[in-house]
């Protein structure tokens, strides 16, 4: 999907949440990093990643 649009930060917030579903962690925390350089203000995104750091550090 994030091939259709490369800057839908949304897409890849979507990813992220895959990710983490399937325990691909690392793709979960690339995925949201991205999330945020495409949209720096999308506060769920950086919930998801203090949530990784606390989780899974």
């Amino acid at each position: 999907a994030s091939a259709l649009d490369p800057e839908d930060w949304h897409t890849y917030h979507l990813l992220g949440h895959a990710y983490y579903r399937l325990g691909d962690l690392q793709s979960a925390r690339v995925a949201w990093e991205r999330t945020l350089a495409l949209n720096p203000g999308f506060q769920p995104a950086h919930e998801r990643l203090q949530q990784l750091d606390t989780q899974h550090p």
